[in-house]
């Protein structure tokens, strides 16, 4: 369990040094929890040397994920960076202290920054997305982000494997859960916070590389978990990111053929709902893939004389 993870670590850090970070205040978490992230990455900003500012916030938050509880918009709007919280705060513990943090607690303060820095790198590169998302974590979902890391027993084996394969973390899971809720409560369909959901979640990997080679010098059991080869691996992801960027990314506009309309006009998404009798689309309807959807009319027997083929 990874109860209260930024309090443990600076507990830890106020018995060695005893900058006395921690009294015995309430954490608030919730909506106060999360704007309390963004004050705490805002600190880290503007004074990266002198992380005690940083005890009023810490005592407000859970975890990080509380960030989630805000409207998910301003993870965009503040225009602050998740990474540096997490490599940050185990950098001035090390050097404050001479020791590393656990493994798996620093494990799970890096990926929770490295899960918020994808999503915040997805909504900078969407902004009709990021700008329909208003409204605050309901109180439901307020319960979930307080209580996520109740039932994972997260020890050095788990941890290791998350940093090698974020997607096969036991972690991967609960974070997904709360933030396919959030989306959805901010008025996503079902289909799109799924989507959205399962890129924001596969691109997280490659921000924990970027967060671990920035601690590398100081946090060896982060970094010797992959040797060297953080570096070819962060270039690849820039070598992938020109490319779609170059290649692809312009593809949707361009025109097809000699036609007067470009492919994004043509697009026909995955997963469709039904419409009505007068060509209306039915929004309580469950999106079916359009794929198995056009296969299970062409193979029904009873549906043959109805069909056009061309």
């Amino acid at each position: 369990m990874a109860s209260k993870l930024l309090q443990k670590i600076w507990r830890v850090l106020n018995t060695e040094i005893e900058l006395n970070l921690l009294e015995s205040e309430t954490v608030k978490g919730g909506v106060e929890g999360g704007k309390a992230v963004f004050e705490i990455a805002e600190v880290i900003q503007k004074n990266s040397t002198e992380l005690s500012l940083l005890k009023p916030f810490i005592n407000n938050i859970d975890s990080l994920l509380d960030a989630l509880n805000s409207p998910l918009g301003q993870v965009v709007k503040e225009g602050l960076p998740f990474l540096p919280i997490a490599t940050g705060i185990i950098t001035y513990i090390i050097k404050k202290t001479g020791h590393e943090p656990t493994l798996e607690d620093e494990v799970q303060l890096v990926a929770q920054a490295a899960y918020l820095e994808s999503l915040r790198q997805f909504l900078i590169d969407h902004p009709e997305i990021s700008e329909k998302l208003k409204t605050e974590a309901s109180e439901a979902v307020q319960k979930q982000i307080k209580k996520w890391d109740e039932e994972i027993d997260f020890n050095d084996r788990k941890a290791k494997d998350t940093l090698i394969c974020f997607y096969d973390s036991p972690l991967i899971e609960k974070f997904d859960e709360i933030l396919f809720a959030r989306l959805k409560e901010s008025g996503l369909d079902e289909n799109m916070a799924e989507n959205f959901t399962e890129r924001i979640s596969r691109s997280t990997h490659r921000y924990l590389k970027e967060a671990v080679l920035e601690v590398k010098d100081d946090a060896k059991k982060l970094a010797g978990i992959y040797g060297g080869g953080w570096q070819q691996d962060l270039e690849v992801y820039s070598s992938i990111d020109k490319y779609l960027e170059e290649a692809i990314a312009k593809k949707p506009k361009e025109k097809v053929f000699d036609e007067n309309f470009s492919f994004q006009d043509i697009y026909v998404p995955l997963k469709v709902k039904s419409v009505d009798s007068h060509g209306e689309v039915k929004e309580t309807a469950i999106p079916q893939n359009i794929e198995e959807w056009a296969k299970a009319i062409l193979l029904d027997d009873t549906l043959k004389s109805i069909l056009l083929y061309r």
